[in-house]
């Protein structure tokens, strides 16, 4: 895994440089717009991925990188928030931009219902300061070809979750609007 490789210090940044510029570069020569970096599972958040990913950012002149964070009553809360709150510096002192918040990690697959809901709800309760938060979910069709993945994730449930029409109008009472990355208007400082 990132974490026992990074912890024993098996994690070459020239080869993620490598890799990642790499898929980079064929998303881009693809004509897919790119409007912030992430990594699959969050990789990014262990410090070497972190500023190989920030620096590819900054070098591609893509404006955002995906700050996940926890919120889960577990241990892995505090590793997990504090990589993320290292990332968030690495950003910063980039120029990348980010969200002030974020919802998903701990919700992944099974983003939908009461969690969704609540967690809503919550970030409703966010300060003020706190101009713009991320939902990650994974949504996808019954016969989508993500299901090649035993993860047990409810991709359709995620996709009704966030298509039901309830939902709109509860973000709405909420008080928040939808908006893609590129809305983030500065940067971190």
């Amino acid at each position: 895994t990132v974490v026992g490789r990074g912890l024993i210090r098996r994690i070459d940044p020239a080869d993620v440089r490598r890799e990642f510029a790499a898929q980079l570069e064929r998303v881009i020569r693809i004509g897919v717009p790119v409007t912030h970096l992430d990594t699959h599972q969050h990789v990014h958040l262990w410090p070497s991925i972190g500023k190989v990913v920030a620096q590819l950012a900054v070098s591609r002149g893509i404006p955002a990188v995906r700050v996940p964070r926890s919120r889960r009553k577990h241990p892995i809360r505090i590793g997990v928030n504090l990589l993320s709150a290292q990332l968030r510096r690495q950003v910063a002192r980039a120029g990348l931009r980010t969200t002030g918040d974020y919802a998903g990690l701990d919700e992944a697959g099974s983003f939908f219902g009461a969690t969704f809901i609540q967690t809503l709800q919550n970030l409703a309760d966010v300060p003020d300061a706190v101009l713009a938060v991320e939902i990650n979910a994974h949504p996808g069709e019954v016969d989508d070809e993500l299901h090649r993945f035993d993860w047990g994730y409810h991709w359709a449930e995620e996709l009704g979750q966030l298509t039901d029409p309830d939902t709109r109008a509860l973000i709405e009472r909420l008080g928040f609007r939808t908006a893609p990355f590129p809305a983030l208007s500065t940067p971190l400082t």
